[in-house]
This record gives structure tokens, sequence and C-alpha cells, in this order.
């Protein structure tokens, strides 16, 4: 019984912790059924790119077009807004994002190496950043702050610290098969759950 109630008190509180935590504003159902990789809002509108490589435009009343956008490098040049060089391979990385002129992106490799690393957007160059822990799906910059999504959590980190143990949040979310991960115009967390096919809209808190 004592065991029974230990475990129902850590339940508790660990429910209790993560609903101050994150908080889902909505959820937002789509007609296409294709598994989504990676994402970023513009306009008012989100962009999908799907496992096959196609660019889907998801308008605000859940309307699903093919966009202007064609191919995996012209999604992530329109993510990041910006010409990405002739000779950038954008297939050995996954989630690229930009902040303050460097590139961000997953490096991931089954041997528990993956890491997020840091790519002068002029010379190329690779910097380590930090390691990371499951399979990625997702990573965006806000204000100096570098947010990674994993498999059932969220870690924060300050870019500008360089100690890799060191992380401002690491919050674990209800999300099941979530890719992507932005800020919208109204300052929401926004990413794709394809278990669901949704497009979810959440707040965190601390966030930003």
């Amino acid at each position: 019984m004592y065991k029974t109630s230990l475990i129902a008190l850590m339940l508790f509180f660990s429910t209790t912790l993560w609903a101050q935590q994150v908080e889902i504003i909505s959820k937002q159902k789509i007609s296409s059924d294709k598994k989504v990789i990676d994402l970023f809002v513009e306009n008012n509108e989100t962009i999908l790119l799907t496992e096959e490589g196609e660019v889907l435009k998801v308008t605000t009343d859940g309307l699903v077009n093919r966009s202007k956008i064609n191919g995996v490098k012209s999604f992530y040049e329109a993510k990041v807004n910006n010409t990405l060089p002739k000779n950038f391979d954008i297939n050995r990385f996954s989630y690229l994002t930009r902040g303050n002129g460097i590139y961000y992106a997953c490096f991931f490799d089954w041997s528990y190496s993956s890491s997020i690393i840091k790519i002068d957007a002029l010379t190329g160059e690779e910097t380590f950043f930090r390691y990371i822990v499951g399979t990625p799906g997702g990573l965006f910059i806000s204000n100096g702050k570098v947010w990674y999504l994993g498999s059932n959590h969220i870690i924060c980190y300050n870019e500008n610290i360089t100690n890799p143990s060191l992380y401002l949040f690491n919050i674990k979310t209800p999300l099941m098969d979530a890719k992507g991960l932005c800020i919208d115009e109204k300052g929401l967390y926004v990413t794709f759950e394809n278990q669901t096919h949704s497009l979810i809209r959440f707040k965190v808190k601390g966030g930003q």
C-alpha cells in the first residue's frame, strides 16, 4: 500500500509539473496523410516538408495545397531565408535553422553520437554545439535560445553558453511522433504530430 501511494504521489507531481510547463493551445487535423518531417511558419501559413520531399502549404482554415516551393533544398532556403551554397549537402543534416548568421542543424548517428552542430553560413565550417538524446524531431532558434525537439521532450539551450552539459529547460511533452518545431506570429510553438496528422500549437512556461 505504501509503495502504491508513493507511486501515485510521484505521478501527481509529475503530471502537475508537466501541466505547468506545457500548455496545448490548439490541435488542427489536416487532410493530408503524408508523413511530415519538418515545417516552418510564414505569413500566417504553415509550410510542411514531407518524407517524400514534397512541400505542402496549410492555410489558417486548414486547407492543404501544394506549395510553390519545390524540393528539400528550396524548402530549407525558404526556412532560413537565405540561399544555400551550391556545394552544401543538405542530406547530411536534418532540421536546418539559422540564427545570428550561423546555421544550426541536427546530425543523427545510430552510434549514439548524435549532435547539434553549428555551420558557418559563408565558409561551411562545422563546429560541435551539443550532444543530443533520442531521435531528433525539430530544431529552431529564437532570441538567442536553441530549441531542440526530441522523441518526448524539448530542451532549450542558450546559444552563447559553450558548456555542453548546461541547458535552460528540459521539458517532457505528450506529443506523439512530432516533427518540426518553430514559433508563429502569435508567439506560439508549432509542431506536427504525425500520429494524429495534426498541427499542434502550444505554450512553454518561461519560453522565448
